[in-house]
């Protein structure tokens, strides 16, 4: 695996999401998925639910804004329900999405201490505890360069700290990697 590609793979998915261009945010999934091991088919089919789980949780962010919380708490379930169908697709553990859909709420509800909390919880979900010191630096390269970049659509900057992130999981994970959709 070539962390650059992969960290290039995961800044376009973010890209393309925030620009709408959903064809080619499912091709950067399928291709980060790729690099990352994944057989094609698979990686395919599971770009095409993360799509869904993407479109879902913007239907979310509808909800909120409209101050809908019955509506928003059905999009973040289709959401996670997408997410864990990606999962499977790739035959890897199912935990995790629960704490992604967790920290995607909190993050747009303002909630900095349940941001941390849940992508804390989703790196230990897809490492195991043994590898805590590993799930603590992933939250830190998150929370302090990746969300920062990412809101700010620094994407050279974003391209950067994903680099660092997937650097980080090569040095001390053995193959299969930890997915990140």
């Amino acid at each position: 695996m070539d962390a650059d590609r992969v960290a290039t793979f995961h800044c376009e998915m973010f890209r393309f999401h925030d620009e709408l261009d959903w064809a080619r945010f499912q091709r950067s999934v399928a291709n980060c998925l790729v690099e990352q091991g994944y057989e094609k088919t698979r990686a395919k089919n599971a770009a095409g639910f993360t799509m869904k789980a993407y479109k879902e949780a913007d239907n979310a962010v509808i909800a909120q804004e409209a101050n809908d919380e019955r509506a928003e708490a059905i999009a973040y379930a289709n959401s996670l329900e997408n997410f864990i169908k990606a999962h499977k697709a790739l035959g890897i553990e199912t935990k995790s999405p629960k704490y992604k859909i967790g920290w995607y709420r909190a993050s747009r509800h303002k909630q900095l201490p349940r941001i941390i909390w849940n992508l804390f919880m989703e790196n230990v979900s897809k490492l195991g505890w043994r590898k805590l010191l590993l799930a603590i630096q992933l939250t830190h390269i998150s929370i302090a360069r990746v969300y920062p970049a990412h809101n700010a659509h620094d994407w050279p900057r974003v391209r950067k700290a994903m680099k660092e992130y997937w650097l980080a999981v090569m040095r001390y994970c053995g193959a299969p990697l930890p997915v990140e959709l």
